[in-house]
């Protein structure tokens, strides 16, 4: 029996993007709505049968007599969620979540090991007191808790790696860019990041991380959304009007509500969007020996509105994931059932960065320790 997990985890605001390997091999893959927090027991006794004894759709965790939920039974059971918030907000209930999940998805016993990658904005993956709080996580981790409705707890011996957001989309495109006869060790490879909370700017100079040109507070997507819900007039959930932002439909469809046009609504937004996002990257970037990567759903939705700017007005090189590497994770989503691609195409781009760490990780494991990889 498998006895040891590789996970990457990605926290985003607009979903947990996870991926693992498989006692098959396989590379796996998880999307959750990023909802967490607290529930009762009345909440699982009602909620459960529903979910048809699916752990992605039912994860929760017992913890020193609470309960908490991730994903859709956290959004079912109507936990709020906050984009203000950091991704160290319940962090530790968050990765044992992930840890209980990873363990019943790939049927490891209940006492195993986990190395886990987990992808933060730059200025939240080098807070002082990182070090202790991974600490806490790996202690709770090891004494153990209850996930879902086991009969025994669920103890983990973890090792917790954080990286920058960017980097993982760096190592692919630094790849692709080699492949080709460029080599990223001559030129600046800034890392473009749209996301729902928040836009970041991992900028790597020669082949390294520049601390000082990379930044993690651009303009935040989700304010786009708040202003098409202003616009229309209707209180109604934002996650419910992202989605219907980022599938391009042109009216809102919600139970209870007849169709609502938001053609126009959003069309402003996402100018004022794209307005924000130039400005933000016009006071950053250089202008000469460049080759910028862009990647994250939000930017995705922009990108064709960017990309002139980029080569008529900066004269910058400037490129959304190759589409080598596009290719690769509709592979990867396609051989799970439970992704629509036709409607959703913009999934396998949620896992960009993610999968980078996971393919550096999973490199290492298999020098290291080939037969415990899971």
């Amino acid at each position: 029996m498998l006895t040891k997990a590789l996970i990457v985890a990605d926290l985003g605001s607009s979903c947990f993007k996870l991926m693992y390997t498989a006692p098959t091999g396989q590379t796996k893959v998880v999307l959750m709505p990023p909802e967490f927090g607290q529930v009762d027991a009345l909440q699982i006794d009602q909620q459960m049968e529903s979910y048809q004894d699916d752990p992605v759709r039912s994860a929760y965790i017992h913890v020193n007599g609470e309960v908490y939920a991730a994903g859709e039974f956290a959004r079912d059971a109507h936990v709020v969620q906050y984009h203000e918030f950091s991704k160290w907000h319940d962090f530790t209930l968050k990765v044992l979540i992930i840890l209980g999940l990873i363990k019943e998805l790939t049927g490891m016993p209940n006492n195993f090991s986990a190395t886990l990658g987990l992808l933060l904005p730059r200025a939240e993956a080098t807070v002082g007191d990182r070090n202790e709080r991974i600490d806490e996580v790996k202690r709770v981790a090891a004494e153990g808790f209850m996930f879902r409705n086991g009969s025994e707890p669920v103890h983990c011996d973890l090792e917790l790696m954080l990286f920058t957001e960017g980097s993982g989309v760096y190592v692919n495109h630094s790849a692709a860019m080699h492949a080709q006869g460029q080599y990223t060790l001559r030129m600046d490879v800034p890392i473009l990041m749209g996301g729902e909370r928040n836009t970041s700017l991992t900028y790597f100079e020669k082949g390294k991380l520049n601390p000082k040109r990379s930044d993690s507070n651009g303009p935040h997507f989700y304010e786009v959304a708040e202003s098409v819900r202003k616009s229309i007039g209707a209180d109604v959930p934002l996650h419910a009007l992202i989605k219907a932002i980022a599938r391009r439909q042109s009216h809102f469809r919600y139970p209870g509500l007849m169709p609502i046009d938001i053609s126009e609504a959003t069309e402003t937004a996402l100018d004022t969007y794209t307005q924000n996002l130039k400005r933000y990257l016009q006071a950053r970037l250089p202008v000469e020996n460049v080759s910028l990567c862009g990647c994250g759903g939000a930017l995705w939705l922009v990108w064709d509105r960017l990309q002139p700017w980029f080569e008529h007005e900066l004269h910058i090189s400037a490129s959304y994931l190759n589409e080598a590497l596009q290719s690769e994770l509709r592979g990867i989503l396609a051989s799970d059932f439970s992704f629509d691609l036709e409607q959703n195409p913009a999934d396998p781009l949620r896992f960009a960065d993610a999968y980078g760490v996971y393919k550096t990780l999973l490199a290492h494991q298999r020098r290291m320790s080939p037969a415990q990889v899971a």
